[in-house]
């Protein structure tokens, strides 16, 4: 970025989203332009001048300056333009060929928290409806009527994560000691709690079913069951420990911090629909976020999307490192990565198995709320995707969301294979090595790319 009242994006539409524009008067209007606009911009000088009435310097007079002017910095992102580029087309390819209305996709690194591509698209062939208006930057990136969205919704928009948020209800069982991997669960298909009829995506019968295949088939009634132990007071304060209902260090202009159920406004049905991600709304980046803290070992770290400030003679003055904090025990954290590697082995994620590379994840898809009433959008869904490889010695995170998909819906069928896309190429782009641990599902699965809705 340049100190100027004219900017040049010399990679075109490329990453719009974050990094936003300036309105007619050169000033920030949106995304980090915006952010940073006293940054960029600097501080106009003042000059005392004595002038005739047509503005020609008088003789003999001088200049005094009032106010010296200060040049304004660069920035230097995190964001890899390849791997941005790449992240772009395939999650517009996937959106264009499910007719999904929203797309968004964040790669970070596990262990700094850098972000190295943020995508946030709209499909302008498919109509909003009650979920619009969803502004967008005039031109196509490349794939027809795939445009860049204004407002980065990955840290803008909350939805209800569905399926991949309970990540929230295993970890804190097994940081409690409440369940192991292999505790047998006693499932039925349906249960009553507060008036309201909760059920598995898939009718069965009474099924007994391991924490681990539960996690796998992402059982809605086996997930309550594991809730149930945990209790409201657990949920809640893991929630809030994994970062879900906190504004990111990166202060992203229009960040929201989601909408979270607490103790004064807990119902009984929320025993339920908490646990299995419903009732709390949140950003992609805060889910994002909390994977990418069980790929770090346990330890939280903060996203960054600035690495460095270039002063106006090209030195870079680095960023400040992001802040991290443990939220899982070490030991606790290796039990639920290997719970997740069983996920894309035999779950619903097998869509996102990378060939040479142990992958750790969950999908979910997640009904949406109709805007301003107490119901859901029929047959309306958002499909995401949420891991890391390797697995065995992480090294990349990513999450992926498309909302509102009409010709395929799940999760495992929309979401994953685009994570699967995108992180396939990052793992060689960087030049990490093969673990050469799994190369295909395993054998025998009984569970099934639907069976993860809420």
């Amino acid at each position: 970025m340049q100190n100027s009242s004219v900017r040049s994006y010399s990679d075109d539409t490329l990453a719009s989203s974050v990094l936003g524009g300036v309105n007619a008067s050169g000033t920030g209007s949106a995304g980090l332009e915006y952010e940073f606009q006293k940054v960029l911009a600097g501080q106009t000088g003042v000059t005392r001048e004595f002038v005739s009435a047509s503005g020609v310097n008088l003789p003999a007079s001088h200049s005094t300056v009032i106010t010296k002017a200060t040049p304004g910095e660069g920035l230097e992102l995190t964001l890899d333009s390849s791997l941005q580029y790449v992240t772009e087309h395939d999650l517009a390819e996937e959106l264009k060929a499910v007719d999904g209305l929203t797309g968004e996709a964040v790669v970070m690194d596990v262990k700094t928290g850098q972000i190295l591509a943020d995508a946030s698209l709209v499909n302008t062939a498919t109509k909003a409806g009650v979920l619009g208006p969803i502004a967008s930057y005039p031109q196509s990136i490349g794939v027809a009527g795939i445009h860049q969205t204004v407002n980065n919704l990955p840290f803008t928009e909350a939805y209800e994560p569905g399926s991949v948020f309970k990540v929230v209800t295993f970890s804190a069982a097994l940081q409690a000691g409440l369940v192991t991997p292999s505790t047998v669960l006693t499932v039925p298909n349906s249960v009553v709690v507060g008036g309201r009829l909760f059920h598995d995506a898939e009718n069965h019968g009474v099924e007994h079913l391991s924490a681990t295949e539960v996690l796998a088939q992402s059982s809605n009634i086996g997930t309550y069951e594991i809730g149930l132990r945990v209790g409201e007071s657990g949920i809640l304060s893991q929630v809030e420990r994994l970062g879900f209902g906190q504004t990111t260090s990166v202060k992203f202009p229009g960040e929201t911090s989601g909408l979270l159920v607490d103790a004064a406004n807990w119902y009984a049905s929320d025993r339920v629909a908490l646990p299995i991600g419903q009732v709390d709304a949140v950003p992609a980046i805060q889910v994002l976020d909390a994977y990418n803290a069980i790929a770090n070992g346990g330890v939280f770290v903060e996203p960054q999307l600035v690495r460095g400030y270039v002063d106006p003679n090209g030195e870079v003055k680095a960023a400040p490192k992001s802040a991290t904090h443990e939220v899982l025990s070490p030991s606790v954290d290796n039990t639920l990565v290997k719970m997740l590697e069983q996920v894309v082995l035999e779950g619903t994620g097998t869509n996102a198995i990378i060939p040479g590379y142990g992958v750790a994840g969950k999908t979910g898809t997640a009904s949406i709320p109709y805007p301003g009433k107490d119901a859901l959008l029929t047959g309306n869904y958002n499909a995401s995707f949420v891991g890391f490889a390797p697995a065995s010695n992480p090294t990349l995170s990513m999450i992926v969301v498309v909302q509102r998909p009409l010709t395929d819906i799940f999760g495992g069928s929309v979401a994953a294979p685009v994570f699967q896309e995108v992180m396939s190429y990052a793992l060689h782009h960087y030049g990490i090595p093969s673990d050469g641990t799994h190369q295909k599902p395993l054998a025998g699965s009984n569970a099934s790319i639907a069976s993860d809705v809420t």
